[in-house]
């Protein structure tokens, strides 16, 4: 792909995009050395990986040093998917996302203040909370530990979990 083609077609995918995001996409294709990707980690090195050690480095810098907190915040969808599949499972469709949106905040207030992840299930709205599966904060931590494991490839996590709880894999 000539580098001229790359850029149209970058510039394609922004034309929905509002002019702050335009401007920043000009600063990156002109002062960014594009050039023919001989294949995806090419691409991956040169491009993706960059823009993760600026995400890093941005989190690190403004929100927190911590590792757990860099990964949720670099891999929210990821973390938030996986409850929110697992509760699906479990629980239905209803406010599922709610739920998995809770638990992934939950998740970074431990990582960033200490804070043992608990629910009040007797607060006039519950609709947020999980009612089945990851109701305390050893099975959401447990949980935490095997997507963040697979993430890196490591699935040994999975395999004793699921050997541990293996109903949580369920369809209800």
């Amino acid at each position: 792909m000539e580098e001229k083609d790359f850029k149209n077609a970058i510039e394609a995918l922004m034309s929905g995009f509002d002019a702050e995001e335009q401007k920043m996409f000009n600063v990156i294709t002109s002062n960014y050395d594009f050039k023919d990707f001989k294949d995806a980690e090419e691409f991956n090195y040169k491009i993706a990986y960059t823009f993760k050690k600026l995400q890093r480095q941005l989190i690190k810098s403004k929100v927190s040093d911590n590792q757990n907190v860099i990964f949720i915040y670099m891999n929210y969808n990821y973390v938030e998917r996986f409850f929110n599949n697992v509760i699906q499972a479990n629980e239905g469709t209803a406010c599922c996302s709610d739920k998995s949106s809770t638990i992934v905040d939950r998740l970074v207030d431990f990582f960033l203040k200490g804070k043992k992840i608990e629910f009040n299930y007797d607060a006039e709205y519950t609709f947020h909370l999980p009612k089945k599966v990851f109701t305390n904060h050893d099975s959401i931590i447990a949980f935490y530990e095997v997507i963040k494991g697979l993430h890196y490839g490591n699935f040994n996590k999975l395999i004793e979990y699921a050997n541990e709880d293996k109903n949580i894999f369920k369809q209800s």
